[in-house]
């Protein structure tokens, strides 16, 4: 009845990390803000727009930012310290071929973005979230977004900032003449997203960034920046990726032998956060695993052809080879199978995972049965050997003996929300605990326990999903009497992007550290003040 759509999150689970967990531990900032000057650039055109006698709506403020947003992009794609080396500039595309081709002018009034506010929806709420503005869907008062006098006050700095330059002087109010080259490039020395610490809005912004909007939430996002800075100093000179990142909040080591421990209690507590939003991506990934992995085995048995029986595609989980893991892994045969007690599986994994529960100490990145090793191995996305159930059995086991002892939830009661996001119907990471918990008391084998979390979290959770999204069809399975009809359509297996480059760009720009992924990173003095202190003044009266 429906054309089938790609989707992404079958299983419902990348949406509570992306909409509860993540801006949980930062606040403002997500995988597409990831330049600190957006914040001002965006106040002073906001500002720029509400001093002139224009109507106040969205289409309004849209005609007035879009020809100017379109010299600020040709700005920063000329500035010569990156060019087009620079990432999440909205308009790149368009603007960047004309830099390519060294344009002699850039016309403001040319398509460049289809959205009607250009780039602007991409940081709208995050620039109110650290108190620079007001959305018109927060206040019945008018119809359009507001800076508000801190956004007045960061305006007004970058507006002294720029005032001398050709294109504001001559062509700003314009807005619909062709800009010359050479004026925009003289306009990006004063305008670019790399220059933000060389301009007098810098400690405007790096105050929001510290201290704006609401008290817990500044608290969080200060927190969260704090330690990426931490995390500079203690990995430099060496780069650091975005998997080198979930390894050191995960293990506090990686795979290049570097360690990482947090130097006091707040640094400790952000960092054991960050370690439970990671295992709850281990937990999803291994889910979403499972999914793709049935649906590759009953399109191969012709299951988009004719259904399969239910009880026939939980039945794979009885041919789990973990003899053929244990080799892989490199580790003696458990000799398990599914007619093994579940309590079985549980002391193996805790034995070759060397399973800590203490959230506050390093965990074993090194064990051969550690969640990263395991990954490795069951990583090809291709592979549907008896190994790969017996590997997704063993990772999803592993995130729950994580957090089996009973006395976590008190004992760090102030981040349980972060375990029991989702709930029953996404999923929480405390929920496989608990189901993990039930099915070894009631002694069930390793088949009865997996074949239950292969049903509930993996068949039935998915059809729930996809049926809560139509009319857009993304089934890849669908339940009927008993039966299950497979769909030819692909199955991502992804983890959620963990704002590590975001975080780390934004502590780079905001001038603390150099950024994480270039060699001989490390900290600035100011960056080590922040370390050190845990924040800054909003005003530093020393530069970076």
């Amino acid at each position: 009845m429906y054309q089938p759509s790609t989707g992404m999150d079958h299983l419902g689970l990348a949406s509570v990390s992306q909409d509860r967990i993540l801006p949980a531990l930062s606040p403002g900032i997500n995988v597409l803000t990831v330049h600190p000057r957006y914040w001002s650039v965006y106040c002073w055109l906001l500002t720029e727009f509400w001093d002139r006698e224009l109507p106040r709506t969205h289409a309004a403020w849209g005609r007035f930012l879009k020809p100017r947003e379109r010299i600020f992009v040709a700005a920063v794609l000329s500035c010569p310290q990156h060019s087009l080396d620079i990432p999440e500039v909205a308009g790149k595309r368009r603007v960047g071929a004309e830099v390519v081709d060294a344009a002699s002018e850039f016309d403001p009034t040319a398509p460049y973005l289809k959205n009607a506010r250009g780039g602007y929806p991409i940081y709208a709420s995050a620039i109110s979230q650290v108190g620079l503005t007001i959305l018109d869907r927060d206040t019945a008062q008018f119809h359009c977004d507001a800076p508000n006098d801190a956004g007045r006050a960061v305006a007004q700095a970058l507006r002294a900032w720029v005032e001398p330059t050709a294109y504001y002087q001559q062509y700003f109010d314009t807005a619909d003449e062709p800009v010359p080259a050479d004026v925009v490039a003289e306009y990006s020395e004063k305008i670019c997203l790399c220059r933000l610490v060389d301009g007098p809005d810098h400690p405007h912004v790096q105050g929001a960034f510290l201290h704006g909007g609401k008290i817990d939430e500044a608290t969080r996002r200060r927190s969260s920046l704090r330690l990426v800075c931490d995390m500079s100093a203690e990995t430099a000179p060496d780069p650091v990726e975005g998997w080198d990142f979930r390894q050191l909040i995960y293990y506090w080591n990686d795979d290049h032998g570097r360690t990482y421990a947090p130097g006091n209690d707040e640094l400790i507590t952000t960092l054991r956060r960050w370690r439970l939003y990671q295992l709850r991506e281990f937990q999803g990934w291994a889910c979403n695993r499972w999914l793709r992995l049935i649906c590759r085995r009953g399109l191969d048995a012709g299951g988009d052809r004719t259904s399969i029986p239910l009880g026939d595609i939980l039945a794979s989980v009885d041919c789990a080879d973990f003899g053929a893991l244990a080799t892989a892994l490199g580790v003696d045969d458990p000799e398990l199978n599914t007619s093994s007690d579940l309590g079985a599986l549980i002391n193996w994994v805790n034995t070759i995972g060397e399973i800590s529960h203490d959230l506050d100490e390093p965990w074993a990145l090194t064990a051969p049965g550690s969640e990263d090793r395991v990954l490795d191995h069951i990583w090809d996305l291709d592979l549907v050997g008896d190994d790969i159930t017996a590997g997704i059995v063993v990772l999803m086991t592993s995130c729950a003996l994580r957090l089996w002892p009973r006395e976590h939830a008190l004992r760090y009661a102030p981040d349980w929300p972060l375990v029991t996001a989702g709930g029953v119907r996404r999923l929480s990471v405390v929920k496989l605990v608990e189901d993990l918990r039930r099915l070894d008391r009631d002694g069930a084998t390793i088949g009865e326990a997996s074949r239950w979390i292969l049903e509930h979290y993996v068949i039935r959770q998915h059809h729930r999903v996809a049926l809560g999204k139509l009319p857009d069809d993304t089934f890849r399975l669908r339940l009927d009497a008993g039966r299950v009809q497979f769909v030819d359509e692909p199955v991502a297996v992804e983890m959620n992007d963990s704002r590590f480059r975001a975080l780390s760009t934004c502590a780079a720009e905001l001038g603390w550290t150099r950024p994480l992924k270039e060699s001989n990173h490390g900290l600035t003095r100011t960056g080590r003040r922040f370390v050190t202190n845990g924040d800054l003044p909003a005003f530093p009266s020393e530069n970076v």
